[in-house]
């Protein structure tokens, strides 16, 4: 027999069905929206793209449907799924947030409509896909006798190579590309946390030549920002690398590929209202040259651009 009770007493049990129903949708649209990510959310290939894909399926529906809301990122939206659900204490706007996008006007609109289907009992929730990487290293546990074999046998040549002089000052090398595209990243992000309140520019010297157009593009997205009463909107803007890739070197000029995700929400102070929105997932081609003998970005090259904001 089903028991009824005062929704806020039993938010906990309210919140666990919000959740079976947007796993439920997820699985519904899985062959059509998520199969290139795997077969099934406890057997996906990668979790964070999974969640960069539901991420933006939210965004292209709320824009369609013109509905207005503050879409967390695609790194909040992973924990979710990480932790197996939304915990009990979740705040109302992430609540509203996945009610809109199941159909709902908002959370009170779904506590009203399934307050009373509800069995009122304690349950457990279990991670959508918390155990992916255990769930693959037991379905890979055959491979561990055939390779330790194989392992011993290549294990002199690998250690020899891994460690020749050659070999240890190219990973270094590459480390250290690495870490000026990332500080890079970063420092422009601050900058643009900072709006309207400049931070030093001068700060990029570090890791931009002072001419070139990578520097002079984030020059002009702060002057856009300040001179359009612009600021931006945190959360949910932010930022993450997922990948960086060296491509070549020559005497004077290094190439790396990464694999970046910029949500950057601006909002106007004036009328308190979101403006534009750079939102991508894409490829971006990096050129570093030595500028007072240090490597330093010259060129950032990618696609995408801030599309306005529909009320």
């Amino acid at each position: 027999m089903k028991t009824k009770a005062d929704p806020n007493k039993n938010k906990g049990v309210l919140i666990q069905e919000l959740w079976h129903q947007l796993t439920n949708k997820i699985t519904e649209e899985w062959e059509e929206k998520y199969l290139s990510y795997g077969l099934g959310l406890s057997q996906l290939k990668s979790p964070t793209k999974f969640a960069q894909a539901l991420h933006s399926d939210i965004y292209k529906q709320f824009k369609a449907r013109n509905v207005k809301a503050n879409v967390v990122n695609h790194l909040t939206i992973h924990s979710y799924f990480k932790q197996g659900g939304f915990s009990a204490n979740a705040k109302v706007g992430t609540l509203d947030l996945f009610c809109k996008y199941l159909g709902y006007e908002r959370w009170t609109d779904f506590v009203q409509k399934n307050k009373d289907n509800l069995s009122y009992q304690d349950a457990h929730i279990q991670p959508a896909f918390a155990s992916v990487e255990q769930n693959t290293y037991r379905n890979k546990k055959w491979w561990i006798p055939v390779l330790s074999g194989l392992v011993l046998l290549l294990g002199g040549f690998f250690i020899f190579s891994q460690f020749s002089p050659h070999h240890t000052a190219a990973a270094t090398n590459e480390k250290l590309y690495e870490n000026i595209i990332r500080e890079a990243a970063q420092l422009e992000f601050s900058l643009y946390k900072a709006v309207p309140n400049i931070q030093d520019t001068a700060l990029l010297k570090k890791h931009f030549t002072q001419n070139g157009s990578a520097k002079q593009s984030i020059l002009g997205s702060l002057n856009r920002a300040i001179r359009n009463n612009r600021k931006l909107r945190i959360p949910p803007s932010a930022f993450d690398i997922l990948e960086v890739n060296f491509v070549s070197k020559s005497k004077d000029k290094v190439t790396l590929k990464t694999e970046e995700r910029w949500h950057v929400l601006w909002y106007d102070t004036e009328n308190d209202k979101d403006e534009r929105l750079y939102d991508e997932v894409n490829q971006q081609t990096y050129i570093l040259v030595k500028e007072d003998d240090v490597w330093k970005i010259q060129t950032n090259v990618y696609k995408g651009e801030p599309k306005e904001v529909l009320d």
